[in-house]
């Protein structure tokens, strides 16, 4: 129904037509399309030239009374048309006109987001609809740059036939036992069952990236056991070919650190991406240049340099570059052989070109690279055009480090107080402390950390995790710098239930370890380990906190203390029914047991 009328002059008053259109809608009554008036004007009543008012009262006439209205298109109900439009909650014309169809699109698409429901266009609207958007089209360019991914991966996998049969995927098809008992597993554990049972579990993850995900981390443990054949077995169940690469980059990497020089390279040569192949050979280099296999590590470099010209991203090629000259140089202050060193040198003029060219990042990266080479000097000189404040923050606290390892202990500190946010000042103060408490220099890592505690209350509350990771990491730096009753004052004030437990179970097994020289409270500082650890709200945190305090025991000398955190975890990981969430503490769990048996 329409109603249009002009501006009606009663006697004595004067009533818009607008006001009685709108009574007349209210009590039902009806008009033509051509504007007849409600009821006739008075003898004598004068009309005075139509001021046309049109109120759309259903959907079949709002086309018509906006031609009506002759109000102009507006600007911000043409762009909510056209942004709805893309976002396929609206099919109509874009016009510009505020009809009924516009206002159902937006009334949907306020449902579907949470907004406040009325059909009305605002700049807020736009704003929101605007940001959709762009979330939407970045969702849209990330799924199919990862199909594209996917499909490289892929064809490049089935190319080799050494990599052919890796492309199975066959946990997806593979459905979890629901008969399965693990009950003689948890009675008598053993590495070989906890992998089988996280296996077991990972079957029931219907998901395939977290799948995918726990698989990897399994063959990774599977690898750093040696067991080889079972890695790739595992990698064989993997779904998305790019993490079956990763896979065997994670394989090769766990061969070189034991020093299978051969095995680390023949996995690394199926690898065909060459970045990945190359990322992994550089983990080979940094394993023989340790080990002084000199001509083997320089031809595992040339290697990875042939690469290069494969990699199309420059900063993917820039960060291949930075590991190779860390991995063919010694730490500072010792020098590499010669050969190597030259090498390294090579290595950095090209990363010192793609400064000069004005490759994005390379600033950042080549002046980080010439920290941790114990330059802090010409790192200094590459972050005084650095223009970004967060890639400046990190830079220093690098740059720190590296004059603290070279004794420029004054400057290091400078270096730390142009670090602006107080949770990165507290990391490079800790890292400092440890430097110092690894080389026999307890009152030197105290004083460090004299800096660093106050730093705690300039973190904003709001950022509560900060402050309690950052709480965290001081507890550790002052457990191994001597100051005790610092640390448990310290941990007492971790506001995070997690952290609070993990710093609670370094200190039970540093006062497990002092009890052996006549020390007590040893007893209640495990007391009040497990009760913190028991508070923590989620099961998997509650069994990854008591796996860390078995690798605190082991650190400090304490096995019974690690046997009996064991225990604990065990039980925590028995009563987990999450498939994700179990397969995960499993993996845990056997890494956990594989440590505490070489220890």
């Amino acid at each position: 129904m329409r109603v249009s009328d002009s501006l009606w002059e009663m006697p004595g008053s004067r009533w818009p037509g607008a006001v009685v259109a709108m009574l007349a809608a209210w009590l039902g009554l009806s008009c033509a399309a051509a504007a007849v008036p409600l009821w006739p004007p008075l003898p004598g009543q004068l009309r005075p030239p139509p001021l046309i008012i049109n109120i759309a009262l259903n959907d079949a006439g709002s086309d018509a009374l906006a031609r009506l209205r002759r109000v102009p298109p507006s600007p911000t109900v043409f762009q909510a048309q056209k942004l709805l439009r893309d976002l396929g909650h609206y099919r109509g014309s874009v016009n510009g006109l505020l009809d009924a169809a516009t206002s159902a699109a937006v009334k949907r698409y306020q449902r579907r987001t949470n907004l406040e429901v009325d059909g009305l266009v605002s700049e807020a609207l736009l704003d929101h609809l605007e940001f959709t958007g762009r979330a939407e089209r970045l969702v849209e360019r990330l799924s199919q740059v990862r199909s594209q991914q996917v499909a490289r991966a892929r064809a490049a996998l089935a190319a080799q036939p050494e990599t052919r049969s890796l492309l199975a995927g066959r946990a997806a098809d593979e459905a979890a036992d629901p008969a399965r008992d693990s009950a003689a597993c948890f009675a008598a554990p053993s590495v070989s069952c906890l992998l089988e049972e996280a296996l077991e579990a990972a079957k029931a993850v219907h998901r395939a990236h977290f799948r995918d995900w726990v698989l990897g981390e399994i063959l990774q443990l599977q690898a750093r056991l040696g067991r080889d054949d079972e890695a790739l077995a595992t990698a064989a169940r993997i779904d998305d070919p790019r993490l079956v690469m990763t896979a065997l980059g994670k394989i090769a990497r766990a061969q070189a650190r034991q020093r299978r020089w051969q095995a680390a390279g023949a996995t690394a040569r199926l690898i065909p991406d060459p970045q990945v192949r190359a990322g992994v050979l550089v983990a080979l280099v940094a394993a023989l240049a340790e080990a002084e296999r000199v001509a083997a590590a320089y031809d595992a470099a040339s290697e990875a340099a042939a690469l290069l010209e494969r990699i199309a991203a420059g900063r993917a090629r820039l960060e291949v570059l930075s590991g190779l000259v860390l991995a063919l140089e010694a730490p500072p202050p010792a020098e590499p052989p010669p050969v190597l060193g030259a090498l390294a040198e090579k290595f950095v003029a090209r990363a010192l070109a793609a400064v000069e060219a004005g490759l994005p990042g390379a600033r950042r990266r080549v002046a980080q690279l010439m920290a941790r080479r114990g330059r802090p000097g010409a790192a200094l000189a590459l972050a005084e055009e650095l223009a970004d404040a967060d890639q400046r923050d990190v830079l220093m606290a690098d740059i720190a480090l590296a004059q603290a390892r070279l004794g420029q202990d004054q400057a290091a500190l400078a270096s730390v107080a142009q670090v602006a946010p107080p949770r990165y000042r507290i990391a490079a103060l800790v890292r400092i402390a440890n430097l110092h408490s690894a080389a026999e220099r307890p009152g030197a890592a105290r004083a460090v950390l004299a800096r660093a505690l106050p730093e705690i209350d300039n973190i904003e509350a709001k950022f509560s995790y900060a402050r309690a990771d950052a709480g965290n990491r001081l507890v550790h730096a002052l457990i191994d710098a001597g100051a005790g009753a610092e640390a448990r004052r310290t941990a007492g004030a971790i506001g995070d239930a997690r952290l609070r437990a993990d710093a609670q179970w370094r200190l039970a097994a540093a006062a497990a370890a002092a009890a052996r020289t006549g020390a007590t409270g040893a007893a209640a500082a495990e007391r009040l380990s497990r009760d913190l650890t028991g508070a923590i709200g989620n099961a998997l945190d509650r069994a990854w906190t008591s796996c860390n305090g078995v690798r605190a025991g082991l650190n400090a000398g304490a096995r019974p203390l690690a046997r009996r955190t064991f225990e604990l975890a065990l039980e925590t990981v028995r009563e987990i029914s999450s498939p994700w969430a179990r397969a995960q503490a499993l993996v845990r769990l056997a890494a956990t047991l594989s440590a505490l048996e070489e220890n």
